[in-house]
């Protein structure tokens, strides 16, 4: 049983073309605006190899304040996180990042969701939560240690980037990555601006990082 974990769906594109390149067999995608997640669930109503899961996800099951935030004149909300974006970020970025509300959700654990749904190996993990990446994929060590997850996609915030993007209790630093990562796995793709390049400039706080297990 190969299983896709996607963590922050959004609108769901990107979730779309995974379970339309029929790669796994069952979908698990975690959204925490309240509009979305509805329409992701009414969307895939019919298809039982996919489920949508209204929530914040984080360290503990307790309920979450998420702030919705839309970059320049978007309104996807693609900016939305546990944390409000930090002055550090919006003093060197050109985008302009607008609070739009925030909402209470549902908070889950992964580890305890996983162990509710009797999921033991997870093929492909995909995280896009926006500066709360690190802490969340720490949670899962115990995968980690034992290589019982084999993909492993994250937005991980540059190192040399000063301050964090997010006001966030959390470090979401690529550096962390590798510590928690690098014994069992391998780097195997940089992705920031759109491109999978490692030597794209500095002028980016985020990079898609995609890590393959070893052996």
């Amino acid at each position: 049983m190969k299983t896709l974990i996607y963590l922050g769906v959004n609108h769901g594109g990107n979730f779309a073309s995974h379970i339309q390149s029929r790669l796994h067999d069952e979908y698990y995608g975690f959204e925490a605006q309240p509009a979305l997640a509805l329409m992701l669930q009414q969307k895939y109503s019919n298809n039982p190899n996919v489920n949508i899961i209204h929530a914040a996800v984080g360290v503990d099951n307790e309920p979450k304040d998420f702030y919705v935030q839309n970059a320049n004149t978007a309104s996807d909300g693609a900016a939305s996180s546990l944390g409000v974006i930090s002055q550090d970020y919006l003093d060197s970025s050109p985008n302009h990042i607008i609070l739009k509300e925030t909402v209470r959700v549902p908070g889950i654990s992964l580890p305890s969701f996983l162990a509710s749904k009797g999921i033991s190996e997870i093929e492909t993990y995909i995280s896009d939560i926006q500066g709360m990446d690190y802490i969340v994929l720490s949670t899962l060590k115990d995968f980690i240690d034992t290589k019982r997850i084999k993909n492993i996609q994250v937005e991980a915030e540059c190192d040399y980037k000063r301050g964090r993007a997010y006001n966030l209790p959390y470090s979401n630093k690529t550096s962390l990555f590798h510590e928690l990562l690098d014994e069992n796995y391998d780097l195997a793709s940089i992705q920031q601006g759109g491109c999978w390049d490692p030597a794209s400039p500095e002028a980016w706080w985020h990079r898609d990082l995609w890590f393959k297990v070893k052996g």
